[in-house]
């Protein structure tokens, strides 16, 4: 079985907002965030930027341990069995 070269309008449509939903989401969420949190809405900044550091950082010794180019199916593969992974 071969893959098509092209893309028809629904993969076309596909791809395009697979690609601009995360650009929307960034958009939308300082704005969500400030009418939800209000005065608390930089706090909430601070608390999410750590947790994406807890996140990357645990990428990081992940990283050291496993060298592999699986990214996080092969940390999980490694660390719960190649099924899960």
């Amino acid at each position: 079985m071969s893959l098509r070269r092209n893309l028809g309008l629904l993969e076309a449509l596909g791809l395009s907002l697979s690609i601009i939903a995360p650009t929307m989401a960034m958009a939308f969420v300082v704005t969500l965030t400030v009418q939800a949190a209000g005065l608390a809405a930089p706090m909430a900044f601070v608390i999410g930027t750590l947790a994406m550091v807890i996140v990357g950082s645990s990428f990081v010794a992940f990283e050291a341990r496993i060298v592999t180019s699986g990214s996080v199916y092969a940390y999980i593969g490694h660390t719960f069995g190649q099924r899960c992974g």
